[in-house]
């Protein structure tokens, strides 16, 4: 049984591995919409109800009666006819309502009990159509599913030619019959087509849906990708026909689905993990308000979205987890907080090992602003990347600020990352032999600070070196006068950093550096980093001070 789900509920995100029942879930919830729209559906029973016993169905579904003539009571149908029962909130007309409404919205040729044919919408996991052409036109239903009777989870699920009948369908019927006689044809076909060809191009920059193409003439989808026009449905790639086909789906009835349970398993399904997200930004904004989008998925970058969307529109994302769970006993699932223990299991679903990597082995806090312009967490991480690649580094402030940890970094990243090792590190700077004791076990550079190494005497050669075989002669006596100038203003003999911009310049005019950086610390970065090599003197000691 599935509890305590809000009525603000907008998004319903299944997660769990495979196996555990998310599929399931939309093959009950299919069951008992076809029950309960008149189509005269048998359920499947060695399909539907599994392996389940008639102990457990007791259990689960414990007999009720209610209340007969005379005094009599009559028994509610067994549990083996019941298979799937679904309560909308909207009390009182629960058989006859969708989702989230608070009035009936059976049309007058439905019966008391009966569903409206758009209270669910069913995607199964198996979407793939790769092409189609159609040379007439047939009639279409403008809202309704004509397959819904026979999709389950386990069914091929190919929606676009059907998708694109409908439209076509519609056009000539809104031109004769129902269209405004002022609009426009740019106007309709933006009123038609343009949030699925927006939302596409966002998700696939450069890929435009222009059209239907001529239905009487090979028709089929047509779109504009890069430099081609007329580009047919078919020679789109798979993750784009998967994005396509599920937009086209939801955007093209928008205005039929307003009153529906939307179930959607693995909507990822074709595409790669960059789209995702956005995807289900697509899909969400496609649910009206009185709907219910209900995904199963094993996506981390959706997940991560229905998160956001949790943060953004408090109420409106609820999470179920189905991990852990023994089905064939009697199970209660309700809302789950998305904390960290669900994000483990979840990277855990969908990376396996790889996940692992995720949270480094070690992390190490050194100095520098939280940004992406700290130079020495950057430079750090481009010295280990090869050799220490379980390490990560993180900018944590200043050198007193890691000593006391008083932003609290190192406890925090402890504490999200068990089983890390967490080093400090901190700049020598003018510190004694005595005081670099005392801090342990927070570690100190064995120079002054990271600029000692990038800009040492070593690095810089074998820089020169690179671009001009035999400057580094001509060049030195220059650099050597640059620190003096540096020590001349008070700065420390040992301390590079006052003297990198000098030093800079005078690479930059000696060797007639172009596209190298446009400081000293961008010429740092991008390439005396990489001279900081396993058998270079700075390497050593920096993996000494650090490792």
């Amino acid at each position: 049984m599935i509890s305590d789900l809000p009525s603000s509920a907008k998004l319903i995100f299944l997660c769990g591995p495979n196996g555990s029942g998310k599929s399931s879930l939309f093959d009950g919830m299919r069951s008992f919409f076809l029950r309960s729209n008149g189509t005269g559906h048998v359920p499947n029973d060695d399909y539907l109800m599994k392996i389940m016993t008639n102990e457990l169905a007791s259990e689960i579904f414990p007999s009720q009666t209610m209340p007969g003539p005379n005094g009599q009571t009559i028994a509610m149908p067994s549990p083996r006819s019941s298979y799937s029962a679904i309560q909308f909130h909207s009390s009182g007309e629960a058989a006859v309502s969708g989702p989230n409404s608070s009035t009936s919205i059976r049309p007058a040729n439905l019966m008391p009990g009966q569903l409206h044919p758009n209270s669910f919408y069913f995607r199964s996991a198996h979407r793939n159509e790769a092409e189609f052409s159609m040379s007439s036109i047939g009639g279409q239903p403008r809202n309704m599913r004509p397959d819904m009777e026979g999709l389950r989870a386990i069914d091929n699920d190919a929606a676009v030619s059907r998708n694109y009948a409908r439209l076509v369908t519609n056009s000539v019927e809104d031109l004769w019959t129902k269209g405004q006689g002022a609009t426009t044809f740019d106007e309709y076909r933006t009123k038609t087509i343009g949030k699925v060809s927006g939302h596409l191009e966002r998700l696939f920059p450069g890929l435009l849906f222009t059209g239907i193409g001529n239905p009487l003439n090979n028709g089929t989808f047509k779109f504009d990708k890069g430099g081609s026009s007329d580009f047919p449905y078919r020679d789109l790639s798979s993750g784009e026909k998967a994005a396509f086909d599920l937009l086209l789906d939801v955007f093209s009835r928008q205005n039929a689905l307003v009153d529906t349970v939307m179930c959607i398993d693995e909507p990822e399904a074709h595409l790669n993990a960059r789209v995702h997200g956005d995807l289900l930004n697509a899909l969400f904004e496609g649910v009206s308000e009185k709907s219910q989008l209900w995904l199963a998925s094993h996506s981390i970058g959706m997940m991560r979205r229905a998160r956001d969307l949790s943060f953004a529109y408090p109420g409106s994302v609820v999470f179920l987890d189905f991990e852990g769970h023994d089905f064939d006993k009697a199970v209660t699932l309700g809302p789950v907080s998305p904390d960290r223990d669900l994000w483990k299991r979840a990277l855990k679903v969908a990376l396996d090992d790889i996940g692992d990597l995720v949270a480094p082995e070690h992390i190490v806090v050194c100095e520098g602003e939280d940004s992406a312009k700290s130079l020495d967490a950057e430079c750090y991480g481009k010295i280990f990347g090869r050799t220490h690649p379980e390490a990560q580094f993180v900018p944590g402030g200043a050198n007193s600020e890691i000593a006391t940890d008083r932003r609290g970094y190192a406890y925090l990243v402890g504490r999200l990352t068990p089983g890390a090792i967490v080093t400090r590190l901190v700049d020598r700077d003018d510190k004694s032999a005595s005081e670099v004791i005392e801090l342990l076990p927070i570690k100190t550079l064995h120079r002054r600070n990271i600029e000692s190494y990038l800009f040492a005497d070593d690095v810089l050669e074998r820089f020169a070196e690179s671009v001009e075989a035999n400057s580094w002669q001509r060049i030195k006596p220059l650099i050597d006068q640059a620190l003096a100038d540096a020590v001349g203003r008070g700065n420390p003999p040992d301390d590079r950093k006052p003297a990198a911009p000098a030093i800079y310049n005078v690479l930059r005019r000696e060797l007639e550096l172009v596209g190298m950086g446009s400081t000293a610390n961008a010429l740092a970065k991008e390439r005396l980093v990489h001279l900081i090599t396993p058998d270079s003197e700075g390497y050593k000691e920096l993996e000494a001070a650090i490792f």
